[in-house]
């Protein structure tokens, strides 16, 4: 086998490092944007998901700013060829992983390491117990669409020794349809001008072809966004010690599922740092950075590039999701999937300075390798196995995490979807108290309350979970229930005002609509 072909073993190592994602259904949003958006079943329908936001784009509307065109089209084709086959889904996402780190694999050769190292690390990557959140879960594979254009295009340039112009090109053309699959990929620019700046005498030539490339593929994708009117993320003004604060707190979310993932979850609140705690951890990972940056350039040269790719990759990481974090007060451990990426191609460049030759046979040392991969296949098949379903997944987080909010949210749905409304309400009341985002409880606290015959405070908490949601025929329908038994006649013409244009002939709107008329008569 050449060095070239060598990288496709990751191929099967990026299947079977995931294979117990193969028995899993559909959870959290794969109901809303899968399984049962009707846009995925025609060809008309390939429209609407090509000039919507995302969740516009589907059967239960939500006010999100997400355009992600790309990934719905990876939707309705995945949909095409297998339907609601959950295994198949499942399948396409174990064959996306699997390529990346081929792309992973290639990219770390291409810029100088040794064959061993470069299929190992990527290796590592491929069976890292971080990855799980992203592979075993079938809307991630928007994360890792994303992530395969980019090191495609990182692929393309260094295997063909591109031009100045054809990397400014490819970087365009990644920037552009990485960031239409989803919004992280904005940074697509910084992190491919760190990869493809070449040490040569044109240097200056290229840096501004990728530059310029990037720029444009950026500016084009605000201007979709414009065109088809989707709002900015709303945000309040935070003060910098709110913002150092949780950029230091996503950071150590991200470096404790790099080096200790025992406890990996949708959500985690952020934990609460004070100021000089924050600047001391902010500090620390940018001097690490800076050094390591030193260190390799004066050594390595082009290799360096790698660390650079990483770096920017995990600072862009901590900047640009720390808004969000400052929004809602957690950090989704999705984000972990491109820290481990980014912990790889910081790692290569400086172990390939290291000797690490074994006064051993080379066929131990492979079965050394082999067992050093297989170690943390445990872990990461029985997170795996944790995303089987909602249930699976909400008994996990609250097994791993008991004192977290939003753990302990999830184990109140999980209670409130089994009808154990007593034990649920607790949790739901208690996670409204201290979440930022409290609405989210609103359909449990609401619905618990118009059982126990509180049909005015029902219907408040019922309102603020479905206005954000007016896709929601449950929650739609649990709030006319609350109007109607608090004789609230207001709310419920307010609430046909406002519900009726997204589904002017859905059965719950006509029976309400009916009903109203009765009562005004």
């Amino acid at each position: 086998m050449t060095k070239r072909w060598v990288p496709w073993c990751l191929l099967p190592i990026g299947v079977l490092a995931h294979l117990p994602a193969l028995g899993n259904g559909f959870v959290l949003d794969d109901g809303i944007l899968f399984v049962r958006n009707p846009y995925l079943r025609s060809l008309a329908g390939l429209g609407e998901l090509l000039k919507n936001e995302l969740f516009v784009a589907s059967a239960e509307v939500r006010y999100m700013p997400y355009y992600r065109p790309l990934s719905g089209l990876l939707y309705w084709l995945s949909y095409q060829l297998f339907g609601t086959s959950a295994p198949l889904q499942h399948a396409l996402n174990l064959l996306l992983h699997g390529l990346i780190g081929v792309a992973l694999a290639q990219v770390l050769l291409a810029a100088g390491a040794r064959l061993g190292l470069a299929v190992g690390a990527a290796a590592l990557f491929a069976v890292h117990p971080a990855t799980p959140e992203i592979v075993a879960y079938v809307g991630g594979r928007q994360d890792m669409l994303g992530w395969l254009i980019v090191l495609g295009a990182w692929c393309w340039c260094e295997l063909r020794g591109a031009s100045a112009g054809a990397r400014g090109a490819a970087v365009f053309a990644a920037a552009l349809l990485s960031a239409l699959a989803r919004e992280f990929f904005v940074a697509t620019p910084l992190l491919l001008f760190a990869a493809l700046v070449p040490a040569a005498t044109n240097r200056r030539q290229h840096a501004v072809a990728i530059a310029l490339g990037g720029a444009l593929g950026v500016l084009v994708v605000f201007g979709l966004r414009q065109a088809i009117d989707v709002e900015a993320l709303q945000l309040a003004t935070p003060g910098v010690t709110d913002v150092l604060v949780t950029a230091a707190a996503v950071a150590l979310r991200l470096l404790k599922l790099l080096f200790w993932p025992s406890d990996v979850a949708m959500e985690v609140t952020l934990p609460r740092l004070g100021l000089l705690s924050a600047l001391a951890v902010l500090s620390a990972l940018a001097l690490t950075t800076a050094l390591s940056l030193v260190w390799l350039f004066k050594r390595v040269g082009a290799q360096a590039r790698l660390a650079a790719f990483g770096w920017a990759t995990l600072w862009a990481a901590v900047a640009l999701h720390t808004p969000i974090c400052l929004k809602y007060g957690t950090v989704s451990d999705r984000y972990a999937y491109e820290a481990v990426l980014a912990a790889v191609c910081i790692a290569v460049p400086a172990l390939g300075q290291l000797d690490l030759r074994l006064p051993i046979r080379p066929a131990l040392a492979k079965v050394m390798l082999c067992l050093l991969l297989a170690a943390p296949l445990p872990v990461t098949w029985a997170r795996d196995a944790e995303w089987r379903s909602e249930a699976t997944l909400q008994v996990a987080m609250y097994r791993d995490r008991p004192d977290d909010p939003e753990a302990q949210f999830a184990e109140g749905m999980r209670l409130f979807r089994l009808e154990e409304y007593d034990a649920a309400y607790p949790l739901c009341v208690s996670y409204q108290k201290v979440s930022s985002h409290a609405e989210r409880a609103g359909l449990c606290v609401g619905t618990i309350l118009l059982l126990r015959q509180q049909p005015a405070l029902a219907a408040r908490h019922l309102e603020a979970y479905a206005r954000p949601r007016p896709g929601s025929v449950e929650a739609r329908v649990r709030l006319f229930q609350a109007w109607f038994a608090a004789n609230d006649l207001e709310g419920v013409r307010r609430g046909l005002e406002f519900f009726s244009p997204y589904g002017p002939d859905a059965a719950d709107i006509v029976a309400a609509r009916k009903e109203y008329e009765k009562r005004v008569r």
